[in-house]
This record gives C-alpha cells, sequence and structure tokens, in this order.
C-alpha cells in the first residue's frame, strides 16, 4: 500500500511531512488526522496539501528548513537553514573549545608560554570562525554546506 503524502504548514513556520498508511483518504479525513496530530498551540497546523515522492527534496540534511510555496516540490527557507547550519557549526566549535582548553590548561600547568600563545591563536581562530564562513551569502544548501572550516575537525 502506498502511503499518502501530506505537507503540513505549521503556526511556528515549520513544515512536517507526514505518510498516512490507510489507503484513499479524502481531504476530509486527512483534515482530521493532522488536526488529531498537532493541538500544541506553539505549533498548530495551519494548512496541509497532498505531496509524491517527487515533491521531497533527495537531500535531508536541511530537512527543518523545508517550507512549502503551495505547489511544486518543497524547497528550503533558506534563513531557516543558514540557522541550521550556524547550529552545527557551534555544535562543531564547542567540541573543539573542549579540546583546546585541555591543550591550554596543559602548556599554562608545564610554563610553555609558546605552546600557550599557539594554543590561545587557535581559540582566537575559532571564536572567529562563524563571521568568517560567508554563511550569509549562501543561497542553496549546497553553498551552505561549503561554509564549513576543517578548524572544526577533529585533531
Amino acid at each position: 500500500m502506498q502511503p499518502t503524502r501530506v505537507a503540513v504548514s505549521l503556526s511556528d513556520g515549520t513544515l512536517a511531512v507526514l505518510s498516512i498508511f490507510r489507503g484513499a483518504l479524502t481531504d476530509e479525513q486527512i483534515f482530521r488526522e493532522v488536526e488529531r496530530m498537532y493541538r500544541d498551540p506553539r505549533a498548530s497546523a495551519i494548512g496541509f496539501r497532498r505531496i509524491d515522492d517527487t515533491d521531497l527534496p533527495t537531500d535531508r540534511t536541511y530537512r527543518d528548513a523545508w517550507a512549502d510555496t503551495g505547489a511544486g516540490p518543497l524547497t528550503h527557507d533558506m534563513p531557516r537553514a543558514r540557522g541550521l547550519h550556524l547550529a552545527r557549526v557551534r555544535l562543531a566549535r564547542a567540541k573543539r573549545f573542549a579540546e583546546l582548553d585541555s591543550e591550554w590548561m596543559r602548556a599554562a600547568g608545564q610554563g610553555k608560554k609558546a605552546d600557550e600563545a599557539a594554543v590561545e591563536a587557535r581559540r582566537q581562530a575559532l571564536r572567529d570562525l562563524p563571521a568568517t564562513l560567508g554563511v550569509e551569502a549562501a543561497t542553496t544548501v549546497e553553498d551552505l554546506k561549503a561554509c564549513w572550516s576543517p578548524l572544526l575537525e577533529g585533531s
């Protein structure tokens, strides 16, 4: 049985995609199912439309930024995708900070001023990183994926 796919626009600006496995459904049945699932006032359903698999983006990396224009395939809300990307950068950066903090403490504890200064320079580069990635200039999700840095990878 093929599921009925439905794009549900939510009041918080996000989009949900439902797959309903119940055979042929009327719009009224879909409406009741959507209404039952989205009762939270922070993210209640404000509309829906039937979609098929070809309307879904093939890349799910920024799926929390999917948007429905009302016709055709789902698109990406780029401001939201940029925010998601920056959140990923910050998460990776936090991990690197923890590693560098250990290195800095070790160097400081051993009195190695040159090593301490080198680690501090790498920490400053991480602090400056979000402003240097060019995330705001990204117009596609492919552009966003290119906005990454080797500084975010482990040592």
